[in-house]
């Protein structure tokens, strides 16, 4: 609760909880092989890749998921950055860790082969990354989407620049009624950090079915992640109040 960096640990909470990550998948990456994304299916591996990344960072997470369906399962990695003001270079930050994330994947492959270097074979594939940028600030995300639009003379040299674009999920693109919409526990947490101050906390008012259905169905570990979320609110909006009566 001290941390100063309350919102990138706030995004530690929620996006540690695999429960959490499910309903981001299912109900706001609008990607339909996902819409069937459960609890068990997930797979935390953010501490494998902290030493490859540049630093530990306090909110990026990245998860295995299992995806069901044809011959046998196959795995997805979504890697969820947490942002709380627009950063213009997340672009290059998240292609960096794509690359380290598939740099490892070889590397297992290879280990598992017996130290072949299978990556040289024609049937050798590299698991998607879902990249999603979680923007919870008021403002409006105005970073370039396109990763060539961080590159100089990107229309001259457009076939030897990646190409390739994040999932963006604006929490102040949703209104109270969508998120209310969505029946989820994570739709809880959004609304909440939608919340600017005390009043607007006051006036929330939201439905009775909605809340009695989400603490009626919600597990223990959710429900305290979603304690101390609120907890982390009301403390910044303390803080708020603290210092606009000082001034």
């Amino acid at each position: 609760m001290n941390n100063t960096k309350k919102g990138d640990s706030g995004a530690k909470l929620i996006f540690g909880n695999e429960e959490l990550v499910s309903q981001l998948l299912r109900n706001y990456s609008g990607l339909d092989i996902l819409k069937d994304v459960q609890a068990e299916d997930i797979e935390d591996v953010t501490d494998r890749y902290v030493p490859m990344f540049e630093e530990e960072r306090d909110s990026d997470v990245v998860k295995r998921i299992r995806l069901r369906g044809g011959e046998k399962p196959f795995f997805l990695i979504s890697l969820i950055e947490h942002k709380s003001r627009v950063d213009y270079n997340v672009s290059m930050q998240l292609l960096r860790y794509m690359v380290f994330i598939w740099i490892d994947y070889e590397r297992e492959m290879k280990k598992q082969a017996g130290n072949k270097d299978i990556a040289r074979s024609k049937s050798f594939k590299y698991p998607p990354i879902l990249p999603v940028v979680y923007y919870e600030d008021s403002g409006r995300w105005t970073a370039d989407m396109d990763f060539a639009e961080r590159i100089m003379l990107n229309d001259v040299f457009e076939p030897f620049i990646p190409q390739f674009t994040y999932k963006l999920i604006q929490l102040n693109s949703y209104t109270k009624s969508e998120l209310i919409g969505k029946q989820d526990e994570l739709s809880l947490v959004m609304l909440i950090n939608k919340l600017q101050d005390a009043s607007e906390f006051k006036d929330l008012d939201l439905p009775e079915d909605y809340l009695r259905d989400l603490s009626a169905n919600t597990p223990d570990e959710v429900l305290e992640i979603i304690s101390k979320v609120i907890t982390v609110m009301l403390k910044q909006v303390e803080t708020l109040a603290v210092e606009t009566v000082r001034k």
